[in-house]
């Protein structure tokens, strides 16, 4: 398995929403060592939405996982068991839901959210990881490696600052937008009557506090 496969399915998941990947995203993936690692790790990840407050579900249920497998379509239908958390503020779903075969493969965009939500997205990526054979993240926000807060702060900003570029050459972008499963599209083409003036700027200066 490629480690960039997360990667082609959020550029997947962009295009069929119809709009532009472009905000900061931590993406992961690996196989538990034993299932006997799947509650340990499930445990983790609640006790650490409970001390930090953030929302989450318990996930038991079939269901169809959107995956890419070396560079192909490779979604898997059938149970899963898992956690969703939910980050404060605009951010993604922060999802561990494991097949069968024990295998994760997820994102989770914090771009809009700020560094401290990523920060601490981070740091429940490297508490469970002892769990995982071949356990990979791939850190648009670099932090997975560099522990540098300033830099992350520095990649979210261009970030920030393209996007509102874009929107100030092209009246008919918007975004972010939520969509119902949660995802964000960074910019998608929207009937301009329906932009309120200023509120993208508004939540860019909250979600660097």
């Amino acid at each position: 398995m490629e480690p960039s496969a997360s990667y082609t399915a959020i550029m997947r998941l962009e295009i069929l929403v119809g709009g532009r990947g472009l905000g900061v995203t931590i993406h992961y993936q690996g196989k538990l060592k034993s299932e006997d690692n799947l509650e340990p790790v499930l445990k983790v990840c609640r006790d650490f939405a409970r001390i930090n407050g953030w929302a989450f579900a318990e996930i038991s249920q079939n269901k169809t996982l959107m995956r890419i497998v070396n560079g192909a379509d490779c979604d898997y239908t059938g149970h899963v068991s898992g956690v969703v958390i939910q980050p404060p503020g605009l951010c993604e779903p922060f999802g561990f839901e494991f097949d069968g075969s024990m295998f994760l493969q997820d994102y989770c965009k914090t771009q809009f959210a700020g560094p401290s939500v990523h920060i601490q997205a981070i740091r429940l990526l490297r508490e469970i990881e002892v769990y995982f054979d071949n356990f990979s993240v791939r850190d648009e926000g670099e932090f997975w490696i560099s522990n540098d807060r300033n830099s992350l702060v520095k990649l979210m900003d261009e970030c920030d600052q393209w996007m509102l570029e874009a929107k100030g050459k092209n009246p008919d972008y918007s975004g972010p937008i939520v969509n119902e499963n949660g995802r964000i599209t960074d910019l998608a083409r929207t009937n301009v009557e329906t932009k309120k003036p200023g509120w993208f700027s508004k939540l860019l200066k909250k979600s660097r506090l």
